[in-house]
């Protein structure tokens, strides 16, 4: 994820759907670098809407949390266990 392109140059996109449900085990690493660096590229980017889709893990879901901004208002987040419902959060269903 590092790596790519800054979103607001390739994509445009202003609701992103993140998908854990086949994520397994704890990715806290990750959780700090989402926390200090992509979720504030990313509403730099345009994001508006970010629908988390959990991962069964106990640790995942844990690192989710984490993975936000103490101090961050400028995305919707909502978590969901429900591909769904997550798609119809999005979408203003």
């Amino acid at each position: 994820m590092r790596n790519h392109a800054r979103p607001d140059e390739k994509n445009r996109c202003s609701p992103v759907l993140n998908n854990n449900t086949l994520v397994k085990g704890n990715w806290s690493e990750a959780s700090d670098w989402g926390a200090e660096v992509w979720f504030p590229a990313m509403a730099k980017a345009g994001l508006k809407k970010f629908a988390w889709i959990y991962s069964p893990s106990t640790f995942s879901r844990i690192a989710a949390g984490k993975s936000l901004p103490s101090e961050y208002d400028a995305v919707q987040v909502a978590f969901f266990d429900d591909i769904q419902k997550a798609k119809g959060w999005l979408l203003n269903r």
